[in-house]
């Protein structure tokens, strides 16, 4: 070969190889990106708000006990879920105020009543006689208005009437009322939703065998975009677990078939939750 045939050769290498880069990154590329239109819930950014609540968090105990008593908050809870429940006289909290504001949430007010069982002597009988003492008081339910994008849990609520007579025990009923947080400071139902699309591969392994595989670990920007305005608000974002960034890095393997590569597994993310329906 003539030296200028060699140089010739020296300078096409390079861009073959190059076109050999972009074809198997566009390949991925569209491998993923495929995968996530056939799993829409399989890939989303979810984030849960951390809310004060003494929702779920019944007395018990040797003598006593505590309830809701009956209120349309819970019988449309099934229709608007119950975010969190404020013990009485609670401080303002700016998160839960933020989500009224922006027509997320709703206050409604609803009775708790604690109860304790006493015995009292009666001139005439030999054993004491039961009795219950009740005490009320008024605490403030948040109720969600739009309930797109959450997922949506239970917690077990007894609820009950006062009764008319102080010698009388309260009949409880325990419920599953949608959307109730399991305690004071415990994390609320998850939000998830977001458009995620593959904005670039940004490097791949070389392939290399693993069980008679070919095997190809590439590794991808995601790009999250159509976010609920909400999640900026100032009030709002410190409580997100997880606040929302425009990029996310996401793995994923490919295996060399004789179709030409092939994903594997699905995507793993690095920063995205996966929702109920898992990956």
């Amino acid at each position: 070969m003539t030296k200028t045939g060699a140089r010739l050769l020296v300078l096409c290498a390079a861009p073959l190889l190059l076109a050999a880069c972009s074809s198997k990154k566009d390949t991925f590329k569209r491998e993923m990106s495929e995968w996530i239109k056939a799993h829409p819930t399989g890939v989303d950014y979810c984030t849960t708000l951390k809310v004060p609540s003494e929702a779920g968090e019944m007395d018990f105990g040797f003598g006593g006990g505590s309830f809701y008593q009956p209120s349309p908050v819970f019988d449309d809870a099934a229709k608007h879920p119950i975010l969190a429940i404020e013990k009485a006289n609670a401080a303002p909290n700016a998160t839960l105020d933020a989500l009224v504001k922006r027509g997320l949430a709703r206050k409604e007010s609803v009775k708790h009543t604690k109860y304790s069982e006493n015995y009292v002597n009666v001139p005439g009988q030999v054993a004491g006689h039961q009795v219950y003492k009740y005490t009320t008081t008024t605490r403030t339910a948040y109720v969600l208005t739009k309930t797109a994008g959450w997922q949506v849990n239970t917690d077990l609520m007894n609820i009950a009437a006062v009764p008319s007579a102080s010698d009388q025990q309260p009949q409880v009923k325990s419920v599953n009322v949608p959307a109730i947080p399991a305690g004071p400071n415990a994390m609320s139902p998850a939000w998830c939703g977001g458009k995620i699309t593959v904005k670039e591969i940004t490097q791949y392994t070389e392939p290399a065998s693993e069980f008679g595989r070919i095997i190809s670990e590439a590794t991808a920007t995601l790009k999250v975009s159509d976010m609920p305005a909400w999640m900026s608000d100032p009030a709002i974002k410190p409580a997100l677990s997880a606040p929302p960034k425009a990029e996310y890095t996401a793995k994923a393997d490919f295996e060399k078939t004789s179709n030409g590569w092939k994903l594997v597994d699905g995507i793993h993310t690095n920063g995205l939750y996966g929702t109920n329906n898992g990956f």
